[in-house]
């Protein structure tokens, strides 16, 4: 038991003592170039109808409550559409509450 700490000790300094460079400006390019890719080459709908409902059905048949709390640009008469322009998730939440309490913030 003792050489295991040992040989974990002497791994965790030759790990920290190795020395670290920056990345050139050329590399933060590549590596930026690539993250682009990578989120470009999924397309994301927040306005998908038919992952919207997937996920409310998933939610109410697991039993899931919605927050109480509002979205803070919720006004009185709002319905979820109004929510929508100030972000996908207070949206979605929304849509979660009036599936689960019947009504908008009620």
């Amino acid at each position: 038991m003792d050489t295991m700490i040992k040989k974990y000790c002497a791994l965790a300094l030759l790990a920290f003592s190795m020395p670290c460079f920056p990345l050139s400006a050329l590399e933060k390019q590549a590596m930026q170039d690539q993250l682009n890719q990578q989120t470009l080459a999924k397309p994301f709908d927040a306005n998908n109808p038919a992952d919207l409902k997937a996920y409310l059905d998933d939610a109410v048949k697991k039993g899931v409550k919605p927050p109480l709390e509002p979205s803070p640009h919720w006004r009185r008469g709002y319905t979820c559409d109004n929510i929508l322009s100030y972000g996908y998730t207070g949206y979605r939440n929304c849509m979660l509450y009036y599936r689960y309490y019947g009504c908008y913030y009620c």
